[in-house]
């Protein structure tokens, strides 16, 4: 617990960097360091899975309401803040923590994109806090582009370039990922040489298994947040071992008490050895970050989120044989373009 007990007393952001249910999480690290006599404040990326907001693409800020503005791609969602998209209306997962927690939670919108994200979280963290830790569960952010079964990497990359330039700036930062594999995307062994790769750059800051006390905060909120991957480490914590499909069966995970354990790694010296984060990185907004993976041939979530939102266009549903074979087509056609360009 070394780095976060460096933490003793600081003012800190936690931030769920991937969208989802990673600001369940976020809870955790939230009530470890609050453990520590920290202070730290919630945050995360604001983009649900598809089958709670089809609308593609992460939630915008002019789409929460009600909401404290505070910067390009930031602002303050309390408990009561709800997200207007298309013709619905839903609290989004943010909010469900904030509620929790009875405090505000900053908003994070990715549209914006990286470089201007960067000088945001910049001027809004430097004067109010004295460490950022961002949260990843399942451990995509370690990905580098070339894993066939990656499915959602463009927010962790995102939120890794931001974390990776705020340290260049002089501030705080550190990683944790949580449940590896538990995403269903990337097999435990892969992320976990990963974090070997990243440790012989002097990049791995420890480990923490998950205690009694902090699988209860975790219950609690999961019960709450509508999340898939964050409830597995908590069922690995209880005992739970085997196969668990996810996603609508179209992956899964081979459970084990080894998904219950979060790992802590430096952000910069992660980004170093990343390609698809130092590719995007100065992307002037969102759909530039895109174009970027898609230059290293990476289908990302935005990508497959609009390809899905046409079908459910037209069928009114979206199964599990679409989801597999629109991912297929559009890794396919996304290769195919880029040998032929």
């Amino acid at each position: 617990m070394e780095e976060l007990l460096k933490l003793r007393g600081k003012r800190v952001l936690v931030l769920g960097i991937g969208g989802g249910g990673d600001v369940a999480t976020a809870s955790l690290i939230h009530f470890w360091l609050q453990l520590l006599k920290a202070k730290p404040i919630i945050g995360g990326v604001v983009w649900e899975r598809f089958p709670i907001d089809p609308i593609p693409g992460p939630i915008a800020l002019n789409e929460l309401e009600p909401l404290g503005q505070v910067d390009v791609g930031l602002g303050w969602a309390t408990g009561e803040t709800r997200a207007l998209r298309g013709c619905g209306v839903f609290k989004p997962q943010l909010a469900q923590v904030a509620d929790l927690l009875n405090e505000e939670a900053l908003a994070i919108d990715l549209w914006p994109g990286p470089m201007r994200l960067i000088e945001s979280l910049h001027t809004f963290v430097k004067s109010r806090f004295e460490a950022i830790l961002g949260v990843d569960v399942g451990g995509d952010v370690l990905a580098t582009g070339l894993e066939k079964d990656l499915w959602s990497p463009l927010a962790d990359q995102v939120m890794l370039a931001c974390l990776a330039k705020l340290e260049m700036k002089g501030l705080k930062t550190i990683l944790a990922v949580h449940g590896l594999g538990v995403d269903g995307e990337l097999k435990v062994q892969r992320l976990a040489k990963r974090i070997s790769s990243v440790a012989s750059r002097g990049g791995y800051l420890g480990a923490i298994g998950m205690g009694k006390e902090g699988a209860e905060v975790l219950e609690k909120v999961v019960k709450q947040v509508k999340t898939e991957s964050s409830v597995l480490p908590l069922e690995a914590f209880k005992g739970s071992y085997g196969y668990k499909s996810l996603r609508a069966a179209t992956r899964g995970v081979r459970l084990t008490i080894i998904n219950a354990i979060t790992f802590f790694l430096d952000p910069l010296k992660l980004y170093k050895a990343s390609p698809m984060a130092k590719a995007l990185a100065n992307a002037k907004d969102l759909r530039e970050a895109n174009e970027k993976l898609h230059e290293l041939g990476v289908y990302t979530e935005l990508d497959l989120e609009e390809d899905l939102y046409r079908v459910y266009l037209e069928k009114g549903e979206v199964s599990r044989e679409d989801i597999i074979k629109v991912k297929e087509e559009g890794v396919g056609n996304l290769r195919r373009n880029k040998v032929n360009s």
